[in-house]
């Protein structure tokens, strides 16, 4: 790390501890602020030059080692272990092993762990059983009054379809464009 380049931590504003999502969602967060289409400042495009070249180099494991490394190195008052030269442009077929494997590691993030779904188990089935065990009596009762009732059966039915409705059309409305 040169003595004039800047900190890319002090950049996103995150730790240097900051785990992979904290640093993502920084770099959007400051992007939403200095992108030169929503800031018409004139310091947003050197601001925002700053920004992605900060996340260019923290979103990846490899480079945001190296450059760890490098600023330890610095404030440290040594001579760095490895060049300080950005890494030569890839090779297509190891971009695309690189590509291969985020997407390896994406499905492992989403295999489920014991963690996950005791976490699951916590925040939904726990919750609904509790319910469940709470209203089971009454639950009782109000389907024997809708068996008895025909149109209380098809106003419960009819609410319940449009409550599903109006869910499934939020989820699937895209959001409307910036401008």
């Amino acid at each position: 790390m040169p003595a004039n380049q800047e900190d890319y931590y002090k950049v996103l504003q995150v730790d240097p501890a900051a785990d992979p999502d904290i640093i993502t969602v920084a770099y959007k967060r400051l992007a939403r602020k200095y992108h030169p289409d929503l800031n018409p400042s004139p310091e947003a495009t050197r601001r925002m030059q700053a920004i992605n070249t900060a996340y260019q180099i923290l979103r990846d494991a490899g480079t945001r080692a190296q450059y760890d490394r490098t600023r330890l190195a610095q404030a440290s008052g040594s001579a760095p272990q490895e060049a300080e030269a950005p890494r030569p442009p890839e090779a297509p077929d190891a971009a695309r092993r690189r590509t291969s494997a985020d997407a390896e590691a994406a499905g492992q993030r989403r295999t489920p762990t014991i963690g996950m779904v005791t976490k699951w188990l916590v925040t939904w089935l726990v919750p609904v059983g509790l319910v469940l065990f709470l209203l089971g009596p009454l639950a009782v009762r109000l389907v024997l009054l809708l068996g008895e009732s025909p149109l209380l059966l098809v106003c419960v039915v009819g609410v319940l379809w449009l409550l599903g409705h109006s869910q499934s059309k939020r989820r699937q409305s895209p959001r409307p464009p910036r401008g």
